[in-house]
């Protein structure tokens, strides 16, 4: 018994001896790796390099040394246990070899807590030498900042919970007048975030009442405030950080809070905050100097299908972003700078050679009588962010005729329509806020599927089609009226006769080609045939590439580019970006999936709408101390679409023995792993596809 008692004091001098050491190594390791000179250090690396030997942080050796010594204790006082379980299996009910059994076990126990102890502090001090710098108030700030040089407040409520919003995080030079906008996933209670009855800046319409749908900010769900009210410390260059993430929290003084009137959308999933309302002096910011201001949105807004329910998540209950305006106004109109599909007088015919497909190289958008599919989705892209039309559902029973975006047809009414507008829905709050997408609501003939399994949704049969975009009516000069027509985030009527001018709205009855009546209306109308594309998109390649490894921009822009035109509201819903950070938690950062974009010869940004582009918050740097290196994994769900609604196929994309299965089944793009006794993507029988379901 006393060699048993002996023997424990021993183990316990001798981890205590190295739980010391290790304190001790760690204390005196920065002051050892920083001894020697520049000069020194640098004929090191020459040598080594020369040698074909990898450099290596000190402390990091040494890291990894404590590690593997603690591994080995840890893996003895697991024997011990075990030991100790045999003795009390097999003790007979021996009172003495019980005894004997339990002492063994509360030693094993009482060395292994020694044991996480010493590993839990050997990590603690292996963080705190890993290169973190200090805010002077004393907060820790990764190194990797946001645009502007500041520090992101953004977290995955953006990509997760938050679909869009405008400003960007911690966009920098935006324009006075702004307004600020946020599209949720999912629709919100109106009466969560907007009180109704406090309407007096809401704008006056035309017969006198007050904008629908219109009033203030309830304070606790959306708060938008300066941030030089939040803060009391000075720094050397307030320009670079005035706010900080601690700084963000409930003030009391509500009048600190910026005024205005809040609008949401029919399909209540965006808000549209005008600062200060239509008023000409005052604005956000300062024509003096930049100033930054943050948006709270509190988990006081919930969801319109379960009102008790926040929309927000317990990994992220809120969210903040920070923006910074200019000392600059913005008075310059939106243009349309692209649509789909295009006007019939432009060349819409398909080369010689292309066998009708729109997934060819060359190809152009439309069937062998050169007309528009039936199944075609209408889009239109602009220069700039624009105010989503307030209004997305069109009917054709009436009432549409002032909708800010519409489509008639010039065929007549469609069945027992009583107007010629086609019944379907506006897309809006999608691409940056740089598009807006019409879908039909009338459901193809014959039973049709797309490549999902899912209904098609088809246009009129040979029909013309008029597109009518509205530019915003003018009640001032250069005040635009929300809800008439399309205006950008600085309220600048709709430029839709290029003129540089936004002139308001013409004629809405006008001829397609008669753009004096239409002044800055935009109308333009194409032809659609019999048929359908059924055809699924397919992805060419990625940037960077899968599995590329030490990447230094830590906020490098993702890009997946397709054979062809892809749905934008599928590519903002439908695509993820997942990964782990070297201290082994999620990615909590924010993410935004959109369309590309270019500058055409004219200087006017384009959609390059056969690309997706995520931007993101900075992902972690590589900490050599670290568990394992960060890794990230964008996601593109098969639910991304094509303008023609076919879903993404991936598991046609995938290379090796299943791209050799499906090589026989359809073309590029097409699913080998349908399910069974439904519509087959490539209209044949599913009984050929050898490959397992799932």
């Amino acid at each position: 018994m006393i060699f048993r008692k002996n023997s424990f004091q021993l183990a316990t001098k001798i981890t205590a001896g190295c739980f010391v050491f290790i304190l001790a190594v760690f204390l005196f390791v920065p002051v050892i790796a920083h001894a020697q000179s520049n000069d020194a250090a640098a004929n090191l690396d020459i040598v080594a390099q020369e040698a074909g030997m990898v450099k290596q942080d000190l402390r990091v050796i040494i890291g990894n040394i404590i590690k593997i010594f603690l591994s080995v204790i840890g893996i003895i006082a697991i024997c011990i246990v075990l030991y100790a379980g045999f003795l009390y299996m097999t003790a007979g009910g021996d009172p003495e070899k019980v005894t004997k059994a339990k002492k063994w076990l509360i030693n094993a126990v009482i060395g292994l807590a020694i044991i996480f102890s010493a590993y839990s502090i050997t990590a603690f001090l292996l963080k705190m030498f890993s290169g973190q710098e200090m805010s002077p108030a004393g907060t820790v700030y990764q190194k990797a900042g946001f645009l502007g040089g500041g520090y992101g407040l953004s977290n995955g409520a953006f990509g997760d919970v938050i679909q869009s919003h405008y400003p960007a995080p911690e966009q920098t030079g935006v324009p006075r007048n702004t307004m600020i906008l946020v599209t949720f996933k999912t629709p919100v209670l109106p009466s969560s975030v907007i009180d109704m009855d406090v309407n007096g800046l809401c704008p006056d319409m035309p017969d006198g009442s007050k904008l629908a749908n219109c009033g203030a900010l309830k304070a606790d769900a959306f708060r938008v405030f300066k941030c030089s009210d939040m803060i009391a410390e000075n720094y050397d260059n307030p320009a670079e950080i005035t706010c900080l993430a601690s700084d963000v929290k409930d003030i009391n003084d509500d009048l600190k809070l910026v005024p205005g009137y809040a609008i949401l959308t029919e399909d209540h999933q965006t808000i549209i905050f005008n600062p200060y309302g239509d008023s000409k002096k005052d604005h956000l910011g300062s024509p003096e100097e930049d100033m930054a201001y943050i948006v709270y949105l509190k988990n006081g807004i919930k969801k319109e299908n379960n009102p008790a329910q926040t929309v927000f998540t317990s990994e992220n209950p809120d969210y903040k972003w920070r923006f910074t305006t200019s000392t600059m106004l913005d008075l310059t109109p939106p243009k349309i700078s692209a649509v789909l599909p295009a006007d019939v007088s432009y060349p819409v015919s398909n080369p010689a050679g292309c066998k009708c497909s729109p997934k060819e190289i060359g190809c152009s958008k439309v069937d062998c009588d050169h007309k528009v599919y039936l199944n075609q989705g209408v889009y239109v892209y602009f220069n700039e962010p624009v105010i989503p039309p307030l209004t997305q559902t069109q009917g054709c029973k009436g009432g549409d005729e002032d909708n800010e975006a519409q489509i008639i047809s010039l065929n007549g009414n469609i069945g027992d329509c009583s107007t010629n507008h086609l019944p379907g829905k506006w897309k809006v709050g999608i691409n940056k806020y740089k598009t807006i997408q019409f879908i039909s609501g009338t459901e193809c003939a014959g039973g049709a599927k797309n490549s999902c399994g899912e209904p098609a949704f088809c246009l009129p049969t040979d029909a013309t089609l008029v597109t009518k975009i509205l530019a915003a009516k003018l009640v001032g000069e250069g005040v635009a009226l929300p809800g008439t027509g399309i205006m950008d985030m600085g309220g600048n009527s709709l430029d839709g006769n290029a003129n540089d001018k936004a002139e308001g709205p013409g004629n809405i009855n006008a001829d397609a080609d008669d753009k004096v009546a239409q002044i800055d209306n935009y109308f333009w109308d194409f032809l659609t045939g019999k048929t359908l594309d059924l055809t699924p998109p397919f992805l060419e390649n990625v940037l960077p590439d899968n599995k590329t490894e030490n990447i230094e921009d830590l906020q490098i822009l993702i890009t997946a580019n397709f054979n062809e035109d892809l749905d934008a509201y599928s590519v903002d819903t439908e695509v993820e970006l997942l990964g782990k950070n070297s201290d082994e938690s999620d990615f909590s950062r924010w993410y935004d999936p959109n369309m590309g974009e270019y500058l055409d010869a004219g200087g006017m940004i384009q959609p390059l709408a056969t690309q997706i582009s995520i931007s993101h918050g900075p992902f972690a740097e590589y900490d050599e101390a670290s568990p394992m290196i960060p890794i990230y994994a964008p996601v593109i769900k098969s639910e991304v679409k094509d303008t023609r609604m076919n879903c993404y196929s991936p598991t046609k994309d995938t290379g090796g023995v299943a791209e050799s299965i499906c090589s026989s089944i359809g073309g590029p793009g097409t699913s080998c792993c349908p399910q069974k006794g439904e519509f087959n993507l490539v209209g044949e029988d599913k009984t050929e596809c050898s490959v397992p379901e799932h």
